[in-house]
């Protein structure tokens, strides 16, 4: 066992999902663009980094109303999400490291666990219950390892929140090739977003005319996502 940065204990296994949610957060805590971002959900007086978010949503029960506020907005809010879920990331560890033993390893029970965070962060706003990280990693375990029926694919956009909270490039042009390369991994629903989002809609719209809620087309729009990094960035 070794410990991490942020106090975790984790064994001494390679997880490639950790390196790269380590070297995300290296990239994101002290952007500008995303300090900027996340100053403006108003939990905080003043910040430097995300990782003043993460210490403030940290510091015990006291401050489970500003993590609750948090992860109401990361219903729609990438960065608020991945906030939440860097949160979140030693209980997940310790998920990870229970059921590493029947699940042939620790990297590969931290997929399952991180592919469950995500979606946890992102459908969990409205329980106002006491003890909310320790039932949100309830939850993590549950739909990781106790659902019946659960879905073995880690959809973390890695990048999304990138640029959610990045100055605007040229998206429309870099989707292009993305679809290009990857388009025979896309479903038929994919490609009804996909249109959607090339037509320049918002969240409230695209759930209009899929006839869904706007969580939905949000969660769909970054198993989409995932999808195509898949495809186009895999070896």
């Amino acid at each position: 066992m070794r410990q991490r940065a942020d106090g975790a204990q984790v064994t001494s296994s390679y997880s490639p999902a950790l390196a790269r949610l380590d070297l995300e957060w290296h990239r994101l805590n002290r952007r500008p663009a995303c300090v900027r971002h996340a100053a403006s959900w108003g939990v905080l007086d003043a910040l430097d980094s995300l990782d003043d978010v993460v210490l403030t949503i940290s510091r015990g029960t006291g401050d489970d109303e500003v993590l609750r506020r948090l992860v109401v907005l990361a219903a729609n809010d990438d960065l608020a999400a991945r906030v939440v879920l860097q949160r979140l990331l030693p209980g997940m560890v310790r998920v990870a490291a229970r059921w590493a033993r029947r699940k042939g390893g620790w990297a590969d029970a931290f997929d399952e666990v991180l592919a469950a965070g995500w979606m946890v962060v992102r459908t969990h706003g409205d329980d106002a219950r006491p003890q909310f990280v320790a039932r949100l990693l309830r939850y993590v375990e549950y739909h990781a390892f106790l659902r019946g029926g659960r879905r073995g694919m880690v959809v973390v956009p890695m990048e999304v929140s990138d640029r959610a909270a990045a100055e605007p490039a040229d998206p429309l042009s870099e989707l292009v090739e993305v679809v290009r390369s990857a388009h025979r991994v896309l479903t038929e629903h994919d490609r009804c977003v996909l249109r959607l989002l090339l037509r320049d809609c918002s969240p409230p719209e695209m759930a209009a005319e899929l006839g869904v809620s706007i969580r939905t087309v949000t969660n769909h729009r970054h198993v989409m996502v995932r999808r195509l990094q898949d495809a186009v960035f895999s070896p």
